[in-house]
């Protein structure tokens, strides 16, 4: 066998390895080891350029995070959402990247960043999914107890319309989520040092 057709035939074996009917905690450890084995090749990748990152669990969770919400809220196959979610991390990765080489930030002010970076994704998944949920249950209780008036009001709505409650509940999640996004935009916007001086 050459050498060039090892790396193939190592693909091939590890796909093939959930179809062997392992069990799901063999399953599970498998998954996490190639998991962390990308992470691992990423921070390596990173290192030989002599860039110092923290922002790698930002780009997990973003790709994570979509994926699911995806599934969850719009039926998704992750299919489709895994190539979204790591098109959303790439996006996230450029508007990040450009400016710190644009701007030649690197060493402890590049780590820094990428910091910050994992931070505010922590702080706009968490507080946006709490918004989220509550905006969600206000507004599948509003539909249901507004559905004979949109019935009266609208033809061909039923009090328990499943196609008007997901639409309700899809506007009041984005606009939750649009709350969330929005102040941290502006913040990003804020000289730290001006806002230093004015305290």
């Amino acid at each position: 066998m050459s050498a060039r057709a090892v790396p193939w035939v190592l693909v091939v074996a590890l796909a093939a390895v959930p179809l062997l009917g392992v069990g799901n905690y063999p399953l599970h450890l498998f998954i996490m080891v190639l998991l962390w084995s990308f992470v691992y090749t990423s921070w390596s990748l990173m290192g030989r350029f002599g860039l110092v990152s923290f922002g790698h669990g930002a780009f997990m969770g973003i790709g994570a995070y979509v994926v699911t919400m995806l599934w969850n809220h719009f039926g998704v196959t992750p299919w489709i959402g895994i190539p979204v979610g790591v098109a959303l991390a790439v996006l996230v990765a450029v508007l990040i990247g450009y400016p710190c080489f644009r701007f030649r930030i690197t060493g402890h002010y590049f780590a820094l960043v990428t910091l910050a970076l994992s931070e505010v994704v922590r702080l706009v998944v968490g507080h946006g999914m709490t918004l989220t949920l509550v905006a969600t249950g206000l507004g599948l209780l509003a539909a249901l107890g507004l559905g004979r008036l949109m019935q009266a009001l609208v033809f061909g709505v039923t009090p328990r319309d499943p196609a008007t409650l997901g639409g309700a509940a899809a506007v009041l999640a984005a606009v939750a989520l649009a709350a969330c996004l929005v102040p941290a935009l502006r913040a990003t916007r804020v000289d730290p040092v001006a806002a230093i001086h004015r305290e």
